[in-house]
This record gives structure tokens, C-alpha cells and sequence, in this order.
């Protein structure tokens, strides 16, 4: 385990929860479905909350509920925001076979900043970095 990928919160009664995140290589390298979390009160038991922050392999799963309710990718006349979803799948497109691959989520690390309220997550991409901001700190981001 990482301890880097660890970060810490408290459940309702005041019991510490721990959160892991991690490269989800289910699907191998490419393809993979993002980066995955983790929660656990003792640090060994661990539970699945699922796909904190969820890849793409094609600019039309953008559309799609999930990641219009996320991201805002579809306008109130069911048009969808081009300029957003470009943007989104140049970040999220883990797609290996096209040679337009532009996404691979490494070594993610989660901080929480107390000041707003709000959890950053940022991966190395191919020798670069990304992050996003949420007032999550599970799925989805």
C-alpha cells in the first residue's frame, strides 16, 4: 500500500475513514476504467466505493447521463457542448487502439483543502500532470 494515496475524514460518529486511490489496470494498461477508491475505518479492511474518477474511450460516452450530470456536457436543448466534450476526452480517453491516445491516470494522489470544502485529485499523464477538483471524496469525481 501506498500511504501517499491515503486520505483521511470521519464518519458521523467520529470515526476516522481512511480513503485509498488507485490505478484501476482491470483492463490492463489501455482501456482501463480510471482510478479507482477505497474506504476503510481501520486500515485494513478496505471497501470498494467504486471509480472515483472514470475514463472514456469515445467522445460519445461523454453524452450520456453520467457524465452530463458530472460535467454539464449536454445543453437544456439536447445539444451537446462540443467545446466541453473535447475537453473531457482529451483528459479522460484511455483508448490505446486509436493512436490518439491522450489519457493514462498514474500514481493519483488525493489532498483534501478544508479552506472551500473540497478534495483535489491529480495524476501523472504521460509524463505530465492533470487534476480535478470535487466536493467529493469518493465516487464519482
Amino acid at each position: 500500500m501506498d500511504p501517499d494515496a491515503i486520505v483521511g475524514g470521519t464518519e458521523d460518529d467520529g470515526t476516522p475513514v481512511y480513503y485509498w486511490y488507485g490505478e484501476d489496470r482491470s483492463n490492463d494498461y489501455y482501456n482501463h476504467p480510471g482510478v479507482a477508491v477505497y474506504s476503510s475505518t481501520d486500515t485494513f479492511n478496505w471497501k470498494n466505493e467504486g471509480v472515483a474518477l472514470r475514463s472514456v474511450t469515445s467522445r460519445e460516452e461523454l453524452t450520456g447521463d453520467y457524465f452530463d450530470a458530472l460535467y454539464d456536457t449536454v445543453d437544456a436543448n439536447g445539444s451537446t457542448r462540443d467545446d466541453v466534450v473535447d475537453e473531457l476526452f482529451f483528459h479522460l480517453n484511455t483508448d490505446g487502439t486509436t493512436g490518439k491516445l491522450t489519457a493514462i491516470f498514474e500514481r493519483p494522489k488525493v489532498l483534501y483543502n478544508a479552506a472551500d470544502d473540497t478534495s483535489v485529485m491529480w495524476c501523472t499523464r504521460m509524463a505530465a500532470s492533470k487534476a480535478v477538483v470535487t466536493g467529493r471524496t469518493t465516487a464519482p469525481w
